[in-house]
Formats: structure tokens, C-alpha cells, sequence
């Protein structure tokens, strides 16, 4: 009895030395899992910090490259519009040059007009002195001149086309006023006696 008491005596005291070897065991492998738990925290938390200040960075330069485009676009907005106003000024100032290049052919072409009309007046004026004779008086010349000048366009109009059965007239007028022997010949004929003298 004694020899199994002192057994169980052993038994327990290994059983006791065991749980406590066990415990140390035990409290030893928590301490470091704990230790390498906080060092991977740490990793982690430096881990995160540093991916935290990459993503930061990367928004300032997105912050930096978006301020620049919007700096660009204002610059690039500028130029297109001062390109407008040179473009419109130059448009203004071709369309000025092409309505005073229009004034000076409107110009021209008056001048034009107007020698046209000078020439077209002179030639009326000498296909009236041709018509009205050489032979004419000076009277009868003088009469028809005022009365013809009178009938002419200023030199700042048209010239009226006058009637070709006026000059006609004119000109059988001025003819049989500028023969006088050609209507006296009937009365001297009239005159003569029928034996061929006068009476």
C-alpha cells in the first residue's frame, strides 16, 4: 500500500511538474505569437501608411496635372479667341477694302459714263450742224443752236434720243430756208409769157 501510494504520489507531482512545464510551454508560445502578431500589425500599419502616402502623392500630382490642363485650356482658350478677332478684324477690314475698291469702280465707271455721254453729245451736236447746213445764216444758225441747246441733256444726264422725223424736218427746213433760188424758180417760170418772154 504504501509503495502505490507513494506511486500516486509520483504520479501526481510528475502530473503537476507536467501542467505547470505545459503552462510555461503554453504562456511562452503566446508571448510570441503576441510579439510576431504586434510586429505584423506594426508591418501592416507602416504598410498602410505608406501605400496611404503613395495614393496621396498620386492625387497631388493628379491635383497638379489637372490644375496645369485647366491653365492650358485657358491659355488655348485665349488663342482661339484672339485668333477670332484678328480673323474678324481681317474679314471687317477686306470687306472695307472690297466696298472702297466698289466705290472707286462705281467711280470709274461714272467717269466713264459721263465721257461717253460727252462724246455722244458732241457727235448729236456735229449730226445737227450736218443736217441744218453750212449754207445756213448766221441768223438762222444762231436760232437753231439756242433752240437746239435748249433741247440737249444736261451733261449730267442721259441723252434723250430725239425723234429721227425731227431732224428730218429741221433738215428740209433749213434746206428749202437756205435755197432760196430753188423757190423762186416757179414764180419765174409762172412770169413768162408763151413766147418765151417775160411778161
Amino acid at each position: 500500500m504504501a509503495v502505490r501510494e507513494e506511486m500516486w504520489a509520483q504520479a501526481a507531482r510528475d502530473r503537476d511538474a507536467l501542467e505547470a512545464e505545459l503552462s510555461l510551454r503554453h504562456e511562452a508560445e503566446r508571448s510570441r505569437f503576441l510579439e510576431e502578431a504586434g510586429e505584423r500589425d506594426s508591418e501592416i500599419v507602416e504598410e498602410v501608411k505608406r501605400k496611404m502616402a503613395e495614393e496621396m502623392e498620386r492625387d497631388r500630382e493628379l491635383y497638379a496635372q489637372r490644375a496645369a490642363l485647366a491653365e492650358e485650356g485657358q491659355e488655348i482658350a485665349r488663342e482661339e479667341r484672339n485668333q477670332l478677332q484678328a480673323e474678324k478684324e481681317s474679314l471687317l477690314r477686306q470687306l472695307k477694302e472690297t466696298m472702297e475698291m466698289d466705290d472707286a469702280s462705281r467711280r470709274r465707271i461714272i467717269l466713264k459714263f459721263k465721257a461717253r455721254e460727252h462724246a455722244m453729245r458732241k457727235n448729236f451736236e456735229a449730226e445737227l450742224r450736218e443736217a441744218r447746213g453750212e449754207a445756213s445764216t448766221s441768223g438762222e444758225i444762231s436760232e437753231a443752236t439756242a433752240e437746239e441747246e435748249a433741247c440737249l441733256p444736261s451733261p449730267n444726264t442721259l441723252p434723250a434720243k430725239r425723234p429721227r422725223s425731227t431732224i428730218k424736218s429741221k433738215s428740209k427746213m433749213t434746206t428749202s430756208s437756205a435755197s432760196p433760188s430753188m423757190t423762186a424758180a416757179p414764180t419765174m417760170a409762172a412770169v413768162k409769157s408763151p413766147g418765151g418772154g417775160l411778161a
